[in-house]
């Protein structure tokens, strides 16, 4: 799940890199989501 949420935010990076801050801070909290969760 981290690798699919880094993944997705380093392609949505590259198309809009005006945002690329915000989407790569997003990517990341979906990574780590699952391990808050435990799951």
């Amino acid at each position: 799940r981290a690798a699919a949420g880094w993944a997705y935010a380093f392609v949505l990076a590259f198309i809009n890199p005006a945002r690329r801050d915000a989407i790569i801070h997003r990517g990341t909290e979906f990574g780590l989501s699952r391990m808050i969760c435990d799951e």
